[in-house]
């Protein structure tokens, strides 16, 4: 009972963590949210401050003109450069300043689309609102000024257009003023939320330790244990012990390995303890064929052996029998001096064969007449071909298997490291 109460409170504290940690980074994104927007309203108010500014400067260039400037030609003239050509150039800069009020309103549509997004729709259009009016009262602005000034750029009208420019600013700036209100209210909006984003990230910090510290343990510390005890019960005779716990990082790659070694040792193990109690030559195969099976998946293993009569080789040695009866006691016999040119370079190399296309290997060695045969009959994909010599009789260890790439090099390893005590055992049958 105890420790079904112990295996409960450890799911209930593993879930509280898992959904403790989606929450962190849900709060963690919306503060970078909020923040991204807070950092990007900031910035088109700024250039609002800065069109204003630009109005401001106008409008007392003008009052100056308008209080200062004489009514001769000689001074008309002399205004022409130190007034108006500066107020065109600023009444330009103004109206790019305006036409830049635009990525306000992609702004205002990003931040009504995003997905966390703390300001009101209510908001959001006054202001798309105020930006459109302010803009609307700049152009009608602007085009009557044109006329003010009229049509002559040479000798234009300046009196006419600085009273304009004073009589009737006060209407953009009183646009631009309740633009930047509303500006500062969303914004000591958002500066309230990041004040209280700041406040949950301290905790998100010690939130995120402790879910570290409960990954770290989860994924290193435990499968390391886990991995410890299956050694020690390896050590302790428990041969062929697997761990069932998967993962996908080192560890996991270490728990693998083990896994491997502990099949590897276990299939080694069996196969020599069973390899002293075995009567006859087939005893020996059908038991490497059973013990092989799960660790290398070979359908089929066989011992070749060449005839009395040297003209070709035997598949005497089957197992398992019942899925290759056509094959047991299969004599091949050789067509041609090249197809005994070829087996003698296997024995003469003494070099195994590990093919994972049995049909690719023999179009590149059609004098191959022992996989050419077991093709014929057979769907095999992949074989290790080990050359062996038994009391001096040439004689082949052939494994098969119906799929490809199944037969690896570490299959091959193994089948080398076994191969004394399976050529020492068979010899012990003909002498």
């Amino acid at each position: 009972m105890l420790r079904k109460i112990q295996q409960s409170i450890h799911i209930q504290i593993l879930m509280a963590l898992i959904i403790l940690g989606a929450f962190s980074i849900f709060i963690s994104i919306s503060i970078q949210q909020i923040s991204n927007q807070s950092s990007r309203l900031e910035s088109e108010q700024n250039k609002i401050l800065r069109l204003s500014d630009s109005i401001e400067k106008i409008g007392l260039s003008s009052q100056i003109y308008n209080s200062n400037a004489a009514r001769d030609y000689e001074s008309y003239y002399r205004d022409l450069d130190v007034y108006y050509k500066v107020t065109v150039e600023q009444l330009n800069s103004i109206d790019n300043q305006y036409k830049n009020l635009e990525s306000i309103h992609a702004l205002l549509k990003d931040i009504g689309a995003s997905p966390i997004n703390l300001l009101s729709k209510q908001e959001l259009r006054v202001l798309e609102e105020l930006i459109a009016n302010s803009s609307s009262t700049w152009r009608s602005f602007y085009h009557d000024l044109q006329d003010k000034f009229g049509d002559n750029k040479e000798e234009p009208r300046l009196e006419w257009g600085a009273v304009f420019i004073v009589d009737n600013l006060s209407s953009l700036t009183q646009s631009l003023s309740v633009m930047l209100s509303q500006f500062e209210k969303i914004n000591n909006h958002q500066l309230t939320l990041s004040k209280i984003g700041a406040q949950v990230e301290i905790y998100l910090i010690i939130i995120f330790i402790l879910l570290f510290a409960l990954f770290f343990y989860s994924r290193v510390i435990k499968p390391i244990n886990k991995t410890r005890e299956a050694f020690t019960r390896v050590s302790n005779g428990d041969f062929g012990h697997q761990i069932q716990d998967f993962y996908s990082n080192e560890i996991g790659e270490l728990v693998s390995s083990f896994n491997e070694m502990s099949a590897r040792s276990n299939t080694v193990l069996s196969i020599l303890s069973k390899l002293q109690t075995a009567e006859t030559p087939n005893e020996i195969i059908e038991l490497i064929q059973a013990k092989l099976y799960s660790y290398t998946g070979c359908d089929l293993v066989s011992l070749v052996s060449e005839d009395s009569k040297g003209d070709g080789f035997d598949f005497r040695n089957i197992a398992p029998v019942k899925n290759f009866k056509n094959l047991a006691y299969k004599k091949v016999l050789f067509g041609n001096q090249a197809e005994r040119d070829h087996i003698k370079s296997i024995f003469t190399t003494n070099a195994p064969i590990r093919t994972n296309n049995i049909s690719e290997f023999i179009k590149l060695n059609r004098n191959s007449i022992l996989l050419r045969t077991l093709l014929n009959l057979y769907p095999l994909k992949s074989c290790i071909v080990i050359p062996l010599s038994i009391n001096t009789k040439p004689s082949i260890l052939l494994l098969a298997s119906y799929h490809e790439s199944k037969l690896q090099d570490k299959h091959l390893d193994l089948i080398q490291h076994l191969l004394p005590f399976i050529k020492h055992k068979l010899s012990s049958f003909n002498r």
